[in-house]
């Protein structure tokens, strides 16, 4: 196990750190921490900079939650650690947390779903498919990313336990990607407390961009 986990964790840490949104905000010469919501991640991307600048943002950060998983399963192979599946699950976990918290802006950042997205299409792709079905058909249905995050997480640990990567004869409670996909909902519907509370006032923010020419 030693030292498999620990540096998958870093390497997963220091993949999800990288914030694309604010170096895409960067482009065009504005700081998305001060615009929109504040959030560093594709939904605020688009309600300021729009979709050209939004989409890649998303798909970036869904990468870097997936290149977390694949390095350090490549790693655990190659030198021998072992329990892969951990080593997979602490990269997972690291580039959740470097999304969330990322060391390059002073642990600032976004909440963390898209690069969940990626992480677990790395770990367990039907169930984070599921997710994302149920994420985009949210979010088509409300306009609300925020719910379509919230019950998308939601639906993630469910998913893991009745589908999940290994043989169904294996206990859902000795799966890291089950208790990985717990710790993630919880985590991602603390980040989306403000949004729960404008959801019950009614004044949460619908997905459609801010203003235009936010950037000139």
């Amino acid at each position: 196990m030693w030292p498999g986990i620990p540096v998958s964790l870093l390497i997963g840490y220091l993949l999800g750190s990288i914030p694309f949104s604010y170096l895409a905000g960067r482009l065009r010469g504005v700081d998305l921490r001060e615009h929109g919501s504040g959030n560093l991640g594709a939904s605020n991307t688009y309600r300021v900079l729009g979709a050209g600048f939004a989409v890649p943002v998303l798909i970036l950060d869904i990468g870097k939650g997936a290149a977390g998983v694949i390095v350090a399963g490549w790693l655990a192979g190659a030198l021998g650690w072992e329990p892969a599946s951990w080593c997979r699950s602490a990269a997972a976990l690291g580039t959740i947390a470097g999304h969330i918290w990322t060391v390059f802006l002073k642990f600032r950042g976004g909440k963390g779903v898209a690069t969940a997205a990626g992480a677990f299409l790395g770990l367990t792709p039907i169930p984070a498919l599921i997710s994302f079905v149920v994420w985009l058909l949210l979010v088509v249905l409300t306009r609300y990313v925020s719910v379509g995050s919230m019950i998308g997480t939601l639906v993630l640990p469910i998913g893991v336990y009745f589908v999940g990567a290994r043989p169904p004869s294996v206990a859902a409670a000795s799966r890291p990607e089950f208790w990985l996909a717990v710790i993630i909902a919880v985590v991602v519907l603390a980040k989306h407390r403000s949004n729960i509370r404008r959801l019950l006032d009614g004044n949460e923010n619908r997905l459609e961009r801010i203003r235009k020419g936010a950037t000139s």
